[in-house]
């Protein structure tokens, strides 16, 4: 289920297939290229998380070497330029970064794309996710930031009902009407956590009964 298309203000709109699995680690998966020639990869969606990131060297993982378009990060250390990430629930994920083709569909390809090359990865399996889709605000480094030019920030997501369904994720300006619907509420940020996504929560109600 993946398409593109162009709209009035130049920007493209890309629809990719959100799919769900019971992984542990996380239940929204998308699936991606990397590399040359192209190899494609299980990632966790997260709107949460700064970096995108991949497991390295090894058997099933990304392999460098084996990309013609692979090219060293830079940063101001120097290489290498490593990371580490701590997850909420416990799990967690170190490496280097590195540079190479992003491809989401045929003709949507984005090159030099900075991601992670996981090699300590906790737990081990990752619950057999390939790694991490990293769509926050605010890093110059997420997925929405690099892919600006493209898709100026804006994207949607249905999520899949069940294991067995799938969704989507729309990227682009489209996005804005393809998404909408009679209810909405304003997303904000904060000071302390400004890659966030928040919302102001008035109240709950559970049947008749407001908490």
């Amino acid at each position: 289920m993946n398409s593109l298309t162009s709209n009035k203000y130049g920007f493209q709109q890309e629809t990719v297939t959100l799919f769900g699995r019971v992984i542990g680690a996380g239940n929204y998966l998308v699936k991606a290229g990397f590399g040359t020639p192209k190899r494609d990869f299980n990632l966790i969606f997260d709107t949460g998380s700064e970096y995108t990131w991949l497991r390295c060297e090894v058997s099933k993982g990304y392999k460098p070497s084996a990309s013609s378009t692979s090219t060293n990060a830079t940063c101001i250390s120097g290489p290498p330029c490593t990371f580490n990430v701590n997850y909420g629930d416990g799990s967690s994920a170190s490496g280097y970064f590195i540079r190479d083709w992003l491809t989401l569909t045929p003709v949507d390809v984005f090159h030099n794309f900075t991601f992670g090359c996981g090699l300590q990865i906790s737990p081990d399996d990752f619950g057999s996710a390939d790694g991490i889709l990293g769509v926050e605000q605010y890093s110059p480094l997420s997925f929405v930031s690099q892919t600006y030019t493209n898709f100026a920030k804006i994207f949607c997501y249905c999520l899949p009902k069940s294991d067995s369904s799938t969704g989507y994720l729309l990227f682009g300006l489209e996005a804005l009407t393809t998404c909408q619907t009679e209810t909405s509420t304003p997303l904000l940020s904060h000071p302390d956590r400004p890659y966030l996504y928040y919302v102001n929560l008035i109240g709950v109600t559970i049947g008749n009964h407001i908490m």
